[in-house]
């Protein structure tokens, strides 16, 4: 926890400690203090910071109680408030500020029929339920990443609320023989960034792909490199649910090898390959998709109308245009500005990190989404 709250902190966040007695036996108050940089609360006194600290700054303040017990669910959701983190829980209830809990214990007592009623009652109050990891026989508690996501969403306005977005991600590989292979220098960030914006404004995310980050645990990853793996993996989602958008951001090949080797080619003399134009998977996923569909597009120097003439080949809604010849190029954690084209006009995104140019993109296609609703 005490990472966490450091991670907080580095991305801006005022952190106060509310610890119960059993928590300070565990960590020390002047630790719970370095972490956070805040005094740390272990009773409720006469300043009545559970209600102070709640009501001073309503609209940016979200309760996290991690990590959850059997003993503090139960609490929670049977209106029990004896220890300073239960008394918080109570007022943030009764004030209807967002709360997110993180559920840790043995897994027994997590699927014990007590504990799953309680989860269920605290979700219909309004709690959001943080998924634990599952390692060892235990639920684990999560990382940064997704504390951070989960207090993100939970204070978001949610413009993507209970929307599915599938993203597909990544490089894609072409094989040559069984040991060597034709590919690119994706990194599958910009993915990873889409992932996590579209889930902190409310979406479930699906991703089709691969990444050099380890994606958040809330991501339902289907990993892939082959390009024709990628275009299954599409056609099985699109069948077996319904997606409010699909991105492809991926950096899928236009060519394959005219004939694949069956063995590994001898590397004493030099060869000759031949390449062959393949299909493209977005025109494939259009023939079977009729929502909002965003195409990436890597390329350099053209102009709006340029990317404009090929909506109607890729039947994209929206493409996001990105010139691999600006500086530093277009892979990894960069800061690269990019355009978003729609059939009607275009708007600039300027050089900044791909975490804030994601989230700008991603609440783009979000109005798309709201206004097809419409």
């Amino acid at each position: 926890m005490l990472d966490i709250m450091r991670d907080f902190r580095r991305q801006g966040a005022e952190v106060h400690v509310v610890a119960s007695r059993d928590a300070t036996e565990m960590v020390s108050v002047e630790l719970f203090a370095w972490a956070s940089g805040n005094e740390v609360i272990t009773e409720i006194g006469g300043r009545l910071e559970h209600i102070s600290l709640l009501e001073e700054n309503r609209e940016n303040t979200v309760l996290i109680m991690a990590p959850s017990t059997f003993n503090t669910l139960g609490k929670m959701a049977s209106g029990i408030s004896d220890t300073p983190p239960t008394v918080f829980f109570a007022n943030a209830l009764g004030l209807n500020l967002p709360v997110v809990a993180s559920p840790v214990m043995h897994m027994g007592m997590m699927q014990n029929p007590f504990n799953l009623e309680n989860i269920q009652r605290l979700r219909e109050y309004g709690v959001i339920i943080m998924e634990p990891k599952v390692e060892e026989g235990k639920a684990k508690i999560q990382g940064s990443m997704e504390f951070i996501d989960y207090a993100c969403r939970a204070l978001s306005s949610k413009p993507l609320k209970e929307k599915r977005i599938l993203i597909l991600s990544g490089r894609s590989e072409e094989g040559i023989d069984p040991v060597r292979l034709l590919t690119n220098r994706s990194t599958g960030i910009t993915g990873f960034w889409l992932s996590r914006s579209a889930f902190r404004m409310g979406a479930y995310v699906t991703y089709i792909g691969n990444c050099t980050r380890i994606l958040p645990s809330y991501v339902d990853f289907r990993e892939c490199y082959d390009t024709d793996r990628f275009e299954a993996f599409a056609m099985e989602e699109i069948g077996a649910k319904h997606y409010d958008a699909i991105i492809v951001c991926a950096a899928l090949s236009d060519f394959k090898l005219d004939r694949v080797q069956a063995q590994k080619i001898p590397s004493e003399s030099p060869i000759s390959l031949s390449l062959v134009t393949r299909g493209k998977v977005i025109q494939e996923i259009r023939k079977h998709y009729d929502g909002t569909l965003v195409a990436f597009r890597l390329s350099s120097g053209e102009s709006v109308k340029s990317v404009q003439g090929k909506m109607d080949e890729t039947g994209a809604d929206l493409i996001v245009y990105n010139d691999y010849e600006m500086p530093g190029g277009p892979f990894g954690e960069i800061h690269s500005g990019y355009t978003i084209i729609g059939k009607e006009g275009s708007r600039n995104l300027p050089q900044n990190t791909k975490e804030r140019n994601m989230m700008e993109i991603v609440r783009h296609i979000s109005e798309i989404i709201r206004q097809v609703r419409k």
